[in-house]
């Protein structure tokens, strides 16, 4: 199976292959790859198939039922075993996985090369070791359990007739957020290929968008995103937000390095899943981009709107990984966060997604820190969100007492003020009804006087424990006026 489209692009926009936006050189002449006679695969499956795993603790945090496909070795779909999509659920239905929030999911029926997540494909350093599309390819799928017969994960492995093994695995971390991904190669016989090689790996695909269609949605959602981190030890973020009928120039594009990757994937209103490189894998990772991807169910049902099926955009990262001489084998390492966008959650997967916490806040990052800091400590205190939001509001509240106060003392003094000079003003809007300029100088004037008299006439009043020096300041500054 190639890669496919079922319906066409904007205009002007012709499908292709991905490709590598960058190329690791590899420095000097290159051998030749010592291939087998045969170009049967050395380690491949027989037919495609489909697994379901469940991973981590029911009703925990990390607890996740994912769909596998050893078409291409992908992760079809990925729900939340602990994040339902209503509330009020019995116990019964909260172990329903019709109730778990599905945060990524397969496109369509045609499995193309942009459609499950962990999806890689070789690069131009790269393609001459394989067969075929390694998207393509029929690998074999392993589930992983531990010592005590628990279900850990998944492992998938490819070899090609070239002498070259290459294996991707998954497995979940007990009451984690938390994947641990690792991508291996091995050189069983292939003489004289040792360099770098290139790959592209999507990380997540697809997400749709957190809200429905009713009202409207302030937050682009779904997004691509990736995050960099600079000498100073910041993280730069970018994203890209799908958007509805992208120009033909709009369907891919570069996110920009500028120092050490930081983690990449896709996000919306309420849920991200992203990767990122444990320290001893940092090098590998280097580029990012986001392409927009069609949602195959929503075109095959809407053949009239063929432009609008754009509905999902997934980021792509740049791998570069040694294949090391024959008889190496080398592997890295990588983490993968899926879950809700909670801060402490977040941060306790690691301090990086510090910056997805405020370009998600964006220019109101300061005060809004200091508000779920509040509500975060109101939610310890009594253990439910509504009471803690109810405690925020009064606390807010309370600290706007004063400024709300002498806002309204203010207001009924301008209002006392204005009872007693109405009656004036309206003499003399009637009096002089027939000629404006003249209404308005005297509507000014009697304003004025009145200003005048109810400041004496206040001043006169104040309490006698008040200073004689003030009252007699006061006095001046009447007179002077």
């Amino acid at each position: 199976m190639g890669w496919t489209v079922m319906f066409p692009p904007p205009p002007g926009v012709q499908p292709q292959a991905p490709t590598s936006s960058s190329e690791v050189s590899g420095g000097g002449a290159e051998a030749a790859v010592v291939a087998p006679a045969s170009s049967t695969p050395l380690i491949s499956a027989e037919s495609e198939e489909t697994l379901l795993v469940e991973l981590g603790q029911p009703g925990a945090a990390g607890h996740y039922l994912a769909l596998f496909s050893n078409r291409g070795g992908r992760l079809l779909s990925l729900k939340l075993g602990d994040v339902y999509t209503q509330g009020e659920l019995t116990p019964e239905q909260q172990e329903d996985p019709a109730y778990f929030v599905e945060i990524l999911r397969a496109n369509g029926q045609v499995d193309g090369w942009n459609t499950a997540s962990f999806g890689l494909v070789a690069g131009p350093s790269s393609k001459e070791l394989f067969d075929e599309p390694l998207n393509d390819a029929l690998w074999q799928m392993e589930e992983l359990v531990d010592s005590f017969g628990k279900k850990e994960g998944v492992r998938f492995t490819y070899g090609s007739s070239k002498g070259v093994v290459i294996t991707k695995e998954l497995r979940a971390r007990d009451g984690e957020r938390v994947l641990d991904f690792t991508i291996g190669l091995e050189n069983v016989s292939a003489v004289g290929a040792s360099r770098p090689r290139q790959f592209r790996l999507t990380p997540a695909a697809v997400m749709g968008a957190a809200s429905d269609d009713s009202g409207m949605n302030m937050y682009p959602e779904p997004q691509a995103i990736s995050a960099w981190i600079e000498s100073g030890g910041e993280a730069q973020v970018e994203t890209d937000a799908m958007v509805s009928l992208p120009a033909p120039d709009d369907i891919s594009g570069a996110f920009n390095a500028t120092g050490a990757f930081g983690f990449a994937g896709v996000q919306n209103k309420f849920f991200a899943c992203t990767l990122r490189p444990d320290a001893s894998s940092q090098n590998t990772l280097v580029g990012a981009s986001w392409r927009r991807v069609q949602d195959l169910d929503w075109a095959a049902s809407n053949l009239d709107k063929p432009l609008e099926s754009w509905q999902f955009i997934v980021s792509d990262v740049d791998v570069a990984l040694h294949l090391g001489d024959v008889g190496e084998a080398r592997t890295w390492n990588y983490e993968v966060y899926a879950g809700p966008k909670a801060r402490e959650e977040l941060l306790a997967a690691s301090g990086v997604y510090d910056a997805l916490i405020s370009e998600d806040l964006g220019f109101f990052e300061g005060i809004a820190h200091l508000i779920l800091s509040v509500l975060d400590f109101y939610m310890g205190l009594v253990g439910n969100w509504g009471w803690a939001i109810i405690l925020l509001t009064l606390t807010v509240r309370l600290m706007l007492f004063p400024i709300n106060r002498r806002s309204q003392t203010a207001m009924a003094r301008y209002q006392k003020k204005m009872k007693r000079v109405q009656p004036k003003l309206d003499e003399l809007k009637t009096k002089y009804a027939n000629n404006v300029q003249k209404q308005r100088e005297e509507q000014a004037r009697a304003a004025a006087s009145q200003e005048r008299e109810g400041a004496l006439g206040e001043a006169l009043l104040e309490p006698a424990y008040v200073p004689g020096q003030r009252l007699a300041a006061r006095g001046a500054d009447l007179r002077l006026s």
